[in-house]
């Protein structure tokens, strides 16, 4: 799972299922950053955004510089991922 985050290193022949979980607004782990990482994942890899959550809203350390401007909250924000990840867990598809 990445949450917030992308990929640094060549999974895509892995056979792992993958969850990554981004935010629309994210200033740090930009969608472009995200995408131009794609390729590093498998075919199959679940890519989620999250409508206006920004990098902070993905842990618990507030306000990061160059991070953007949310557009949600905080706590839909945890909804989302825990909605997103559990989802992800449950599905048949990943085990």
């Amino acid at each position: 799972m990445l949450l917030g985050s992308y990929c640094a290193v060549d999974l895509s022949e892995s056979g792992l299922a993958v969850l990554s979980v981004g935010g629309t607004h994210d200033g740090l782990t930009t969608p472009a950053k995200i995408a131009a990482a794609r390729h590093l994942l498998p075919a199959d890899a679940r890519l989620v955004e999250i409508p206006g959550a920004v990098h902070g809203q993905f842990g618990d350390y507030g306000v990061q510089p160059c991070d953007g401007t949310p557009t949600t909250t905080d706590a839909a924000v945890r909804s989302a991922i825990t909605a997103d990840v559990l989802a992800f867990l449950t599905d048949p598809a990943t085990d």
